[in-house]
């Protein structure tokens, strides 16, 4: 990241993002990157369980904040994103962000959560979020061996579990369902808080028949899920 400019009360800063994968071709990156549900190579949505979303997310964002962007890439040899977006400054309002995020990790530090989820992307994510705020993370790929880990510790272990929705083995409901029966580990009082892509109404109603407790719509928004978290923390 660099400063481009900046005249004391706004500031422009140019983002450059590079990695040594497959690459791109021409005619792929000219006609087809930024349009929605394109993938260059037909493995690529098996591999990485991608949707052909991410870079025409990007660009909508990006054009919404009056930014820029652009993409040199070499087949074989990697890609490099450069995009540019100017922001006024407002120096009151990051010191109380700096201070609310500083409260959250004194609320939630020593915190532990079992995080439910298969897809890297998703779990790094998540878990730089709960760790940021002092929570210690510990993690499972799918509902079966979240179960697992739910029954090999003692009661009161894990403050609250995370829950992916659609998983292999064993998917998000099933696996809730089965921590809801293991009394002896307090199953029965555990806040488990979904993390789901379906609609609104779709996750109210089989979370709660799940007996889950609450549920984080995808992609997880940070602020919201450390309230949630905080919420039952306090419990």
């Amino acid at each position: 990241m660099t400063e481009i400019s900046c005249d004391g009360k706004n500031v422009l800063y140019e983002f450059r993002i590079a990695d040594s994968g497959i690459g791109m071709s021409r005619e792929y990156m000219e006609h087809e990157l930024f349009q929605p549900f394109t993938q260059e190579k037909a493995d690529a949505r098996t591999q990485y369980k991608g949707t052909g979303l991410g870079m025409s997310i990007v660009k909508g964002l990006i054009d919404r904040m009056n930014g820029t962007i652009s993409v040199r890439s070499t087949l074989g040899e990697g890609s490099e994103f450069t995009f540019r977006l100017a922001f006024r400054l407002a120096e009151e309002e990051m010191q109380q962000a700096a201070e609310n995020k500083e409260d959250a990790k004194d609320d939630l530090a020593g915190m532990r959560v079992l995080l439910v989820e298969d897809n890297d992307i998703n779990m790094e994510i998540a878990e730089f979020y709960l760790t940021d705020a002092g929570i210690i993370v510990e993690k499972a790929w799918n509902g079966k061996e979240a179960v697992e880990k739910y029954e090999g510790t003692p009661k009161g272990y894990y403050s609250a579990i995370l829950m992916d929705i659609m998983m292999p083995v064993m998917n998000g409901i099933e696996a809730a369902r089965n921590i809801r029966r293991k009394e002896k580990n307090g199953g029965k009082e555990i806040p488990i808080i979904a993390m789901t892509a379906q609609s609104e109404r779709e996750s109210k109603e089989s979370c709660s028949l799940a007996g889950m407790n609450a549920y984080i719509s995808k992609p997880v928004d940070p602020e919201n899920l450390i309230r949630i978290l905080r919420m039952y923390q306090k419990r």
